[in-house]
Parts: structure tokens; C-alpha cells; sequence
């Protein structure tokens, strides 16, 4: 890959928008690897936009100002960001490389003169967000996605019209639909996140590995697609007497059974993956890539995917470490139950 910057009097600069300790929050970091990498960015060339809480009101006047001043599309994501509008100090500055890792910070654009812009595209927002109002129980946050699904769009045909913006996508899907919504657009490239590096850490292995199989699920219970995985995972719970189920992650709902644990969030995620626990992913909609499964594969936890979490990570071709992992391709719990104490006993001998 072509390096950038070869003017040390200009910045290369990067902006992440704060989506809190989740699996956006991982791809951040990877995709700050990948920068360092491939385009001599630095750490201190990355500035992260924190989305305090703010009341309606303000996100009112935010979206006043998003439309008015900054002649950006309506969405209401990006005023929750507006007053954090990046540091005044760099304002104006001559960037040789911006990086906006975003639709919804794009408005940032108008603060910057740069020479080449990168926005990149995580799963491919207005389709994702289609995807979580057909989930929304709850009928103002399905409008509320609906509504920022066609803002996205508004967006994205906006960076569009610029030559010097270059759009990433994340997955082969994203690019895919990216086009098909661009025409014939000749700015949009495929850019996954840099894949994790397995650590080298020394696993235990269980003594009654026969009497106890510790599977672990992470996600946030407030997101709808790990609320089904849930659902799914009682469902293979009961097929095994000797299953249990550990569930990392916040704002879990907790849906009472014998044989499994709600750990709520945990800030070191090493302590569950010195030991010796299974990564189970029955995750069966939602967009783009899971980003659990990076945390798996980063250290070396095998595990248990559906094929709809295992396709995106078709962009990484080769790459992906497919012999730590098997691929289910059903909704029958019996059949995730076989293939679990399968690869169980199997990483054992």
C-alpha cells in the first residue's frame, strides 16, 4: 500500500467517533493498527470524539446548526456529536491526510483543509440501520432508524460529489451495496480492519472438561441480534446437561437458567481467556462484521460461529484463522449442541 504523508511540515490526522466499550470501540483500535501501518500515522494523530449525553433541547439547536451551518444532511447521530466538533487548536490546519472514521462525523470535513480525505464506512450504516428497525420492538426507535437509514444515504451520495474523498467499506457486502447505490462512482475502495494478531497465552485445560463445557458469549444485551443470540443460546443450554453458559457484557435483560452466568461487563477479558472456554456466536442478523469474533481470534479462543457471522470475514480471504474455528450452518440447537461438544473433545486429544 502506497504510504501518504511525505511531507513532515503537514498533519495526517484520524477521527473516531466514541461508541463506548463495545465492539465498535475493538474495531477502533484495529483500524488504528491498520493507519500506523500502511500511512505513518502516529498516535497522537488520532482524536476521539466523546458523545456526552446531551438533553433534547440541545440536540435540537445541534441539528439546526448541522443543516445551516455545516450544509450536512439531517441526521440527528451526527448532532449528538456537533459540540465536539474537533480540537480548535488544529482548525484550518494544513492535513496532508484526514481520516474520518464515520458518516455520521463527516461534518468535520468543513473544519479541515486537506489534501486527501478518507471516510470510512462501518457497516454499511443505512442498510445496518434498516436491519435494527426491522428489530425495534419499540416503534419511535424503529422510526428512528428508518429515518437515520435515508439520512445515511444523503450522506454518503454527498462525500460522493467530492473527488478528493475516498470511501472505505468495510466488507465485501458494504462494497457491494456501496456501488450499487453510487453508480458508476469511482471513489469507493474495500478496506477491512487490520485482522487481530493471536496472543501467545498458555490456556488451562479443565481436569473435568467431561463433566463441565464453560462456552462464553460476548455482547451488549441492549443490541437485538445478541438478544436473539441469547434466546438461542437457553435453546442449546438444554441439550446438554453438560453445557454452561458465560455472558459477558452490559444491560443484559437476565433470563434466569441453571446452568449459565451474567458477568455484566468486564474491563479484562484476558482472565476468561486463560481459561479453558469455548466462543459460541449464534448470531443470526444484524450487518456487517461481528466484531466479537475478533476478540476471539485475537486470543487464540476457539469457537463456534454461524455462517451468517463467519461470511464477512470473506474479505480476509486466506487470512482468517478458519482451522480455530467451526461454521454452523443451521437454527436447529441440537445441531450446535453436537457441533460444540465435537470441537470440545476434539481440541483435547
Amino acid at each position: 500500500m502506497k504510504k501518504i504523508n511525505n511531507n513532515p511540515n503537514k498533519l495526517n490526522l484520524g477521527f473516531f467517533a466514541e461508541n463506548g466499550l463495545t465492539g465498535a470501540a475493538h474495531g477502533e483500535r484495529l483500524r488504528k493498527l491498520l493507519l500506523k501501518e500502511d500511512f505513518l500515522f502516529k498516535d497522537n494523530c488520532f482524536k476521539t470524539l466523546k458523545k456526552n449525553h446531551v438533553n433534547v433541547l440541545q440536540i435540537l439547536i445541534n441539528f439546526i446548526i448541522i443543516i445551516f451551518k455545516y450544509k450536512f444532511p439531517p441526521s440527528i447521530i451526527a448532532a449528538k456529536y456537533l459540540h465536539l466538533n474537533g480540537p480548535r487548536q488544529i482548525r484550518n490546519s494544513k492535513i496532508d491526510t484526514l481520516y474520518i472514521d464515520s458518516l455520521h462525523i463527516a461534518f468535520l470535513l468543513k473544519n479541515f483543509n486537506s489534501n486527501r480525505i478518507i471516510v470510512s464506512v462501518h457497516n454499511y450504516d443505512p442498510d445496518y440501520l434498516l436491519e435494527l428497525s426491522r428489530l425495534e420492538n419499540s416503534f419511535i426507535k424503529s422510526f428512528f432508524y428508518k429515518y437515520e437509514s435515508k439520512i445515511s444515504k444523503m450522506i454518503i451520495r454527498q462525500l460522493a460529489k467530492n473527488p478528493k474523498i475516498k470511501i472505505w467499506a468495510l466488507t465485501l457486502k458494504d462494497f457491494q451495496s456501496l456501488a450499487d447505490l453510487l453508480g458508476s462512482e469511482n471513489n469507493l475502495k474495500l478496506m477491512p480492519h487490520q485482522l487481530p494478531v493471536y496472543k501467545n497465552t498458555n490456556r488451562q485445560i479443565s481436569k473435568d472438561y467431561h463433566k463441565k463445557i464453560n462456552l462464553l458469549f460476548m455482547g451488549g444485551g441492549l443490541h437485538a441480534p445478541n438478544k436473539e443470540a441469547l434466546d438461542f443460546i437457553l435453546k442449546i443450554l438444554d441439550e446438554d446437561d453438560r453445557l454452561f453458559a458465560n455472558i459477558l457484557g452490559s444491560s443484559w435483560q437476565r433470563k434466569p437458567h441453571p446452568r449459565i452466568k451474567y458477568h455484566g461487563y468486564i474491563e479484562d477479558l484476558s482472565t476468561f481467556f486463560l481459561d479453558d472456554f469455548l466462543f459460541i456466536c449464534p448470531v443470526f442478523s444484524g450487518s456487517g462484521i461481528n466484531m466479537k469474533i475478533f476478540t476471539a481470534i485475537e486470543h487464540g479462543l476457539p469457537g463456534i460461529l454461524s455462517e451468517f457471522t463467519r461470511k464477512p470475514f470473506d474479505v480476509y480471504m486466506h487470512k482468517f484463522p478458519d482451522d480455530n474455528y467451526v461454521v454452523v450452518n443451521s437454527h436447529d440447537p441440537k445441531i450446535w449442541s453436537n457441533a460444540i461438544l465435537e470441537k470440545y473433545f476434539k481440541d483435547k486429544e
